[in-house]
């Protein structure tokens, strides 16, 4: 796993996230994670486009 790579203790971005299973995994190995769906962001953004474009 790519964890070998990081220093304990740092702080992981679990982009595109769904349930959070790699965030927990994180955790539970003493890195600190922020995670979030990417998915819902990039449908409010296609949504802000489309009203500020008229389409």
């Amino acid at each position: 796993m790519f964890l070998k790579y990081f220093p304990k203790k740092s702080h992981i971005l679990d982009a595109r996230c769904e349930v959070g299973r790699d965030a927990k995994h994180f955790l539970n190995h003493g890195y600190t994670a922020t995670s979030y769906a990417a998915s819902r962001i990039e449908k409010c953004l296609r949504l802000l486009l489309s009203v500020s474009h008229g389409l």
